[in-house]
């Protein structure tokens, strides 16, 4: 386990944290302050069979066919359980993203690979980790040299289409979309901190997808009013990193 004296979090993270409130407000710091060691990455496997898919002129599908295969193999071989499940969600991904891409509006777009991690945004005190999967670009909006990004969620979370009523499925989708829109807003501040270089920041390409929902989630008409409750987040958040203990056996 380590524990980060400086307040960090995911730009997923953060986005839960402003859509779930004070239900998850504690599970989300403690999760965020107290990073556990060695446990490997969700979703990097069919992340970069995506993004290497975006980024190639020639959308060679055959690529992303070829990945699935390669993980159903693994599958099928892996004795670690492990290994089976983040596999299997791999493939479960891959075969989403082929159904939904039509979709999505990526098609005429260009997409960049970002030269490596960015550096995280300085928010009210708290280091936030925002970290497109693509850049769109080259773009030009209006006669404009522009950028945009494209952030994908992956993760199920709290599975929409697991609740009985429809009502309730609604409601989380809903909840999916929201945490989607504060992304979004998080790209395009990135954007202008780090890749003003690439041109203006086009709000119609700072996209969140989520890969479950099958939906590209844009940046929200009310950013400002959003980006205030994303500072006051923040604000909490440094307020009450330092208060935080580690969970009864965390430490074993």
């Amino acid at each position: 386990m380590r524990e980060r004296s400086k307040a960090q979090l995911s730009a997923n993270q953060l986005a839960e944290y402003v859509v779930y409130g004070i239900d998850r407000a504690h599970t989300i710091v403690h999760d965020a302050k107290f990073v556990q060691a060695f446990i490997p990455s969700w979703y990097d496997d069919s992340q970069r069979a995506v993004v290497d898919y975006l980024t190639d002129p020639l959308r060679n599908k055959q690529a992303i066919y070829d990945e699935i295969d390669r993980l159903a193999k693994v599958v099928a071989s892996a004795e670690s359980a492990d290994v089976r499940d983040r596999a299997n969600l791999d493939v479960a991904v891959l075969e989403q993203f082929l159904r939904i891409e039509n979709q999505l509006g990526l098609k005429s777009l260009g997409f960049l690979k970002p030269p490596g991690r960015c550096a995280p945004l300085l928010i009210e005190k708290v280091l936030v980790s925002v970290q497109p999967d693509v850049l769109v670009h080259p773009l030009v909006v209006a006669g404009t040299k522009s950028v945009g990004a494209v952030i994908f969620r992956f993760s199920k979370g709290v599975d929409p289409e697991s609740a009985r009523k429809e009502a309730t499925r609604e409601k989380r989708r809903e909840e999916r979309r929201e945490m989607g829109r504060y992304v979004a807003v998080l790209a395009s501040m990135l954007l202008e901190k780090q890749f003003a270089h690439l041109g203006e920041v086009s709000p119609k390409h700072c996209i969140a997808i989520d890969i479950p929902l099958g939906e590209a989630i844009p940046l929200p008409g009310d950013r400002n009013k959003r980006t205030l409750r994303l500072k006051k987040a923040c604000t909490q958040i440094a307020q009450t990193w330092p208060n935080v203990d580690p969970k009864p056996g965390i430490c074993a």
